[in-house]
């Protein structure tokens, strides 16, 4: 998940372009028909192709070529199994932050822990039994996770204190800890059970 400041094709070539920086080159993009993907999958089609004149560079996009593939235009049903885990995953968002004001890093910060979340889910069912199979997670970086934590109290101030102090940031801390559980128990409700 990456926070965008706003809609335009660069915007999102620059998200894209950390997407790749942290997890690889997709070997498929599926999308919505979104101008501004419309244009990023152009603009990414001229640049490569500018740049495959080395073989190597060839051999390498025949190998790792990223493949583009939009839904039917006006259809958003098409993108059902996506657009389902985005819908769940905004309704945790919304709970999880309610009415509070995030800064710009704070938001950012939820979203890189909520992504951990989601991409350590679970593909398929889990049984009672503990040993009776291993569990296929999409876990591409198995070092993400979150930190686990007891906290139970669901207030949150609207102050937001300047932080001066090491008890102060303790404090700013524990409050995104206590903001990634509401959204890690938003999540397993909606999603896992």
């Amino acid at each position: 998940m990456e926070l965008m400041q706003d809609m335009s094709a660069e915007e999102f070539l620059l998200g894209f372009r950390r997407f790749i920086a942290r997890w690889g080159n997709p070997k498929q993009i599926i999308s919505d028909n979104g101008s501004q993907f419309k244009l990023a999958s152009n603009t990414l089609e001229e640049a490569w192709n500018g740049v495959t004149v080395d073989s190597d560079v060839q051999t390498y996009m025949a190998n790792e070529g990223i493949q583009w593939q939009f839904i039917v235009e006006l259809a958003p049903w098409m993108g059902g199994f996506y657009e389902r885990l985005i819908g769940i995953v905004k309704r945790c968002l919304r709970k999880t932050i309610g009415k509070l004001c995030l800064t710009n890093e704070q938001f950012r910060t939820l979203l890189a822990e909520s992504e951990a979340v989601v991409n350590s889910r679970p593909l398929v069912y889990i049984g009672d039994d503990i040993n009776s199979n291993i569990i296929p997670t999409p876990d591409l970086n198995p070092k993400t996770g979150f930190p686990d934590h007891n906290e139970e109290d669901s207030t949150d101030p609207e102050y937001l204190p300047q932080i001066s102090s090491a008890k102060k940031l303790l404090l700013k801390w524990k409050k995104g800890q206590k903001h990634l559980t509401m959204f890690w128990k938003t999540w397993r409700d909606e999603y896992l059970l």
